[in-house]
C-alpha cells in the first residue's frame, strides 16, 4: 500500500521523467519476514494504510491523470494506468483469498455437496 501504488501514482504525477523507486514485493516476503508477522497488527498496518491512501485521493484537486513515466521495458506507465492498476490488483488479491476459502470448505466438507451452490 505505502511503497507501490500510491508512490508510484504519486511520483508520477510530481516527476515522472525521474525514474520509479525501485521495489521488490517477492524478495520483501523473505527479507521483512511476513509469514512471522503478527496477521491482526499488519490488517490494521494496512488499514490505515489504506485510509491514508483514500484521504490522499481524495484530496486532490485536478490530479494530471495523463502524466507518464517512460519505462524502458513497459514504455509509457501513465498515472491513470497506476490507478486502475491499483484497483485491480486489489480484485486479484480479493480473488486469491476466496478461492482459498471455497478451497479450505471443499476440503473441511468431503461429505457435503457444494454444487447446490453453483459452478465455481
Amino acid at each position: 500500500e505505502r511503497e507501490d501504488f500510491r508512490t508510484r501514482l504519486k511520483h508520477t504525477f510530481e516527476s515522472p521523467d525521474q525514474p520509479l523507486p525501485p521495489i521488490d514485493p517477492k524478495g520483501w516476503v523473505t527479507s521483512r519476514d511476513y509469514m512471522a508477522q503478527d496477521f491482526f497488527q499488519t490488517v490494521k498496518k494496512f488499514l490505515d494504510e489504506r485510509m491514508q491512501s483514500v484521504e490522499w485521493l481524495r484530496s486532490l484537486e485536478n490530479p494530471p491523470w495523463k502524466n507518464a513515466h517512460r519505462h524502458p521495458r513497459f514504455g509509457p506507465l501513465s498515472a491513470e494506468m497506476f490507478l486502475a492498476s491499483w484497483l485491480a490488483h486489489d480484485y486479484l488479491h480479493v480473488r486469491q483469498i476466496n478461492r482459498l476459502r471455497y478451497h479450505y470448505l471443499l476440503h473441511a466438507t468431503p461429505e457435503v455437496s457444494l454444487r447446490y451452490a453453483g459452478e465455481w
